[in-house]
């Protein structure tokens, strides 16, 4: 990477300059980053700033001491200037030279990034998770997206990462449902999953009238983790059905989530750990109940009077369960900014029962979906599901597509050009901020778009097509003089490995869905400007520049789990 390029010459050079000081004070921690204005050449850093109370100079004299170092060096072939700003910035401005032969290296490689992280770490990305005996809603659709691209964007960075959508398909609220199959007499056999939200539903509003009916619920709840086989028979097909309509949602959107759990797996586990906490005196009895307390949050009740499990202390053994198993460095729970409290208390409690650390853990929470009118809805207030907004991202796809394009091949392109507005204008957002809702923005192929992103690829594809461009030319690829327009592209297809690590460290795919909107607006402002097929001199080095783009879209595309039409 160009970046730790950098960061290993202004090492060298520090370390010059402590021996000509004499002052041997450790290299802290410091930033090379990408400059966003021109002015301050592609990359600069605040090494200076950081080094200054061990020379006792400012940061200014630091700068142009380390520029000298860096100019009497060989390394002075990375940059054609280096800069020095005040208060003491240090502006590196690269050489064509050094561009030209980072990018034959790339292409040497057949256009594609590899990495070699110094630690491969094992992540573990909890996402997704819908409810049993419900219909997906739109609300999962945020972490199902963003979490999967992190599953997909750690693997790819040389990590192992398990994906894991954790159902929650156990609780009190199923003992309500049960109870009122039961009452009403209804035959499980193909009942759907929008037939048992309405039994659901059916059951709150009567236990209104009749609180006896709570009763009821929470009695066939503690049967089924008694065992009563009654009961499980109409918990398992409530189960299946949900994970048949799941499975479809996802094999729509070409996603895979590799594990597949539930709280349903540890409820057992969760009883015996509730018992062996309060003889250890690490929980109490309160009311009947074992809770257990925590010094600035409220309790958390780990199993109820009437001996039934909670989802607390489900999600604890789960949480021991997956540490012995997969032994990740990071554990990661993609879930919305309303869950904070509870994962801190989750997260507490983990580190104080099992000693597991609080950095092993990240809540990465996301905002809402909005439109003008506020939180994404119908017009009648209800609930929007999942499917229903992945029909309509295809249909309304469809106007954008010329009339001559028609029957099944209307419907496939209708649905990838659809799904990549859905789903990149999600990525494109940092997780925790919400996003704002409108279907013309979404779907536009000028604009911050999938669509765009989309159509910028099959622009280089027909270039590529027409020309029957071939990568076997690289050996004998020469540097020409590299124009403006040429030299924009190049480095910011050389950052891509950048742009991956800092979504690995920083813990959001959004980093990786800019520079995907920043490298096709480079692109196209090259292909705009400049002729690719229509030049003698320099077109193998700007087909290798079109190639270079169309294959590192595909690979981001594949990223998100995106495709692109074969025309639009």
């Amino acid at each position: 990477m160009i970046k730790d390029r950098i960061r290993e010459i202004l090492k060298k050079a520090i370390l010059k300059l402590q021996e000509k000081e004499g002052n041997f004070f450790p290299i802290p921690d410091f930033e090379v980053s990408f400059s966003l204005k021109k002015e301050f050449g592609d990359y600069s850093t605040n090494l200076p700033f950081l080094i200054s109370k061990f020379l006792k100079k400012e940061p200014l004299l630091i700068s142009q001491e380390i520029k000298e170092i860096i100019l009497k060096e060989k390394e002075s072939f990375v940059f054609e200037k280096v800069e020095v700003k005040e208060p003491g910035f240090l502006n590196f401005f690269l050489s064509e030279n050094f561009l030209f032969s980072e990018f034959k290296k790339f292409l040497e490689q057949k256009g594609r990034f590899r990495f070699f992280p110094k630690e491969k770490k094992r992540i573990f990305i909890d996402y997704f998770s819908p409810n049993i005996a419900k219909r997906p809603s739109v609300s999962h659709l945020r972490s199902l997206i963003v979490g999967h691209a992190l599953f997909k964007i750690f693997s790819f960075y040389g990590y192992k990462a398990f994906g894991c959508n954790y159902l929650g398909d156990w609780g009190t609220q199923f003992g309500n449902l049960i109870c009122n199959i039961k009452r009403k007499k209804i035959k499980i056999k193909d009942l759907t999953l929008e037939e048992m939200e309405k039994i659901y539903v059916d059951f709150h509003s009567e236990s209104k009238k009749d609180p006896s009916l709570l009763e009821e619920g929470r009695l066939w709840f503690s049967k089924m983790e008694s065992g009563d086989k009654e009961a499980l028979q109409i918990w398992r097909y409530c189960r299946e059905k949900t994970r048949k309509e799941i499975k479809k949602i996802l094999k729509k959107l070409n996603i895979e989530i590799s594990i597949e759990s539930g709280e349903s797996f540890f409820y057992k586990k969760a009883k015996k750990l509730a018992l062996s906490l309060l003889e250890k005196k690490i929980a109490k009895k309160s009311q009947g109940a074992i809770i257990f307390e925590f010094e600035n949050f409220p309790a958390q009740i780990l199993l109820k009077s009437d001996n039934t499990s909670t989802y607390f202390a489900r999600d604890l053994v789960s949480i021991k369960e997956r540490f012995q198993k997969f032994k990740p460095d990071l554990m990661i729970f993609e879930v919305g900014s309303e869950q904070k409290l509870y994962f801190e208390q989750l997260f507490l409690a983990s580190e104080k029962i099992f000693g597991f650390p609080k950095d092993k853990f990240f809540h990465l929470v996301h905002g809402l979906l909005r439109t003008k009118e506020g939180k994404l809805s119908t017009r009648e207030g209800r609930i929007v599901y999942l499917n229903e907004i992945l029909e309509e991202a295809k249909e309304r796809a469809k106007k954008f597509l010329k009339e001559e394009i028609k029957g099944e091949e209307r419907e496939e392109i209708s649905q990838k050009v659809g799904f990549a507005g859905l789903i990149f204008n999600i990525l494109k957002h940092e997780p925790k901020n919400d996003i704002f809702f409108d279907w013309e923005n979404i779907l536009n192929l000028k604009g911050d778009t999938g669509p765009y992103l989309q159509y910028s690829f099959l622009r280089a594809q027909r270039i590529l097509e027409k020309s029957k461009f071939k990568t076997k030319k690289i050996e004998k690829l020469e540097k020409p003089k590299i124009e403006e327009k040429e030299r924009e592209l190049m480095i910011e297809i050389l950052r891509f490995p950048e742009v991956i690590e800092e979504c690995v460290n920083k813990i959001s795919p959004h980093f990786l869905a800019i520079f995907a909107l920043n490298l096709a607006k480079k692109f196209n402002i090259f292909y705009d400007s400049l002729p690719v097929l229509k030049t003698k001199e320099k077109k193998d080095f700007r087909l290798f520049l079109t190639f270079s783009f169309h294959s590192l879209l595909k690979e981001i595309f594949f990223l998100f789990s995106l495709s692109f039409p074969k025309k639009m």
